[in-house]
């Protein structure tokens, strides 16, 4: 039982914080729409101002390609180290060998997807220069 609520919060805690960023981005953007929004109505929104506003420029540099595939990369390394440690934990305190091997092969598998996504990024952004 204290191996599957170790698990579960190691896993909880990073959803949590992923889930109130992406609300504070959310509520920043709806704060800047109402702000467009108030310009257009009295007519003061210009090129400039436009071309000012965050995001209307799309970044697609090696540079930020090479960021986010470390990032994922990182992230993915350390599911899989959750999934080995769990695997560990699991096995010292369980009966069955098999309920080890399938949490931590599980919990490692998920790992595998941003260490492939960030392997493709870093590799794109070198093949970029």
């Amino acid at each position: 039982m204290e191996v599957a609520l170790s698990i579960f919060v190691a896993l909880a805690v990073p959803a949590a914080v992923v889930s109130v960023s992406a609300w504070l981005r959310s509520r920043e953007r709806l704060h800047l729409l109402d702000v467009v929004r108030k310009l257009a109505e009295e007519d003061r929104l210009s090129a400039e101002v436009i071309q000012a506003l965050p995001g209307a420029q799309a970044d697609v540099s090696p540079r930020r390609d090479l960021r986010r595939g470390v990032m994922l990369l990182a992230i993915g390394i350390s599911l899989v180290v959750i999934g080995v440690l769990a695997f560990f934990a699991n096995l010292h305190g369980a009966k069955d060998f098999g309920v080890s091997v399938a949490i931590g092969t599980i919990v490692a598998a998920l790992g595998a997807i941003p260490i492939c996504v960030g392997a493709a990024l870093i590799f794109l952004s070198k093949a970029d220069r």
